[in-house]
């Protein structure tokens, strides 16, 4: 099984710091990467951006295509329905095939706000569970996803090119 794992941090600098710990973490090959990215939304800023890790060895990524689906999934698309006065409801349903249920995006959406950072990471789920002992010094929230050996196959298809 894998994991996709989103740690949110309450501040602006946390996720670089995670980042930083999880990459002394790969290089020790403690945790093995498959693929990650950070997102970082200023307190004024209108939607939050993402940007794919290139800090660590990324062993098998899926590529910069599924952070920015799964950025929009969970809040560009919202934003949109909120436009037109529609609840935001079954807006992850094209993620749901690859273990992102709407469960996941909502809980993702409500603990990064403006002002956070997250850092995302898709890797085996004992990579995920060393990583998060590692990362709780900085007192993150963590959503995460067990993802099956079909949904990273069909995830690997769609996205990896």
């Amino acid at each position: 099984m894998a994991s996709l794992a989103v740690w949110t941090f309450p501040d602006g600098d946390s996720a670089r710091r995670a980042e930083h710990a999880l990459g002394v973490l790969s290089a020790r090959r403690t945790v093995s990467v498959d693929d990650g990215a950070v997102l970082a939304w200023a307190p004024g800023g209108r939607r939050p951006h993402v940007r794919e890790l290139h800090s660590i060895a990324l062993h098998d990524a899926v590529g910069g295509d599924f952070w920015s689906v799964l950025l929009a999934v969970v809040f560009l698309l919202p934003a949109l329905q909120e436009l037109d006065g529609e609840p935001a409801t079954g807006l992850g349903a094209g993620l749901a095939g690859v273990g992102v249920t709407d469960a996941f995006t909502a809980d993702v959406r409500r603990v990064t706000t403006r002002g956070t950072t997250a850092l995302a990471v898709l890797a085996g789920e004992q990579a995920c569970e060393t990583a998060d002992g590692a990362l709780r010094v900085l007192r993150p929230s963590l959503t995460r996803a067990e993802l099956t050996a079909d949904q990273l196959r069909r995830m690997r298809r769609v996205f990896a090119g």
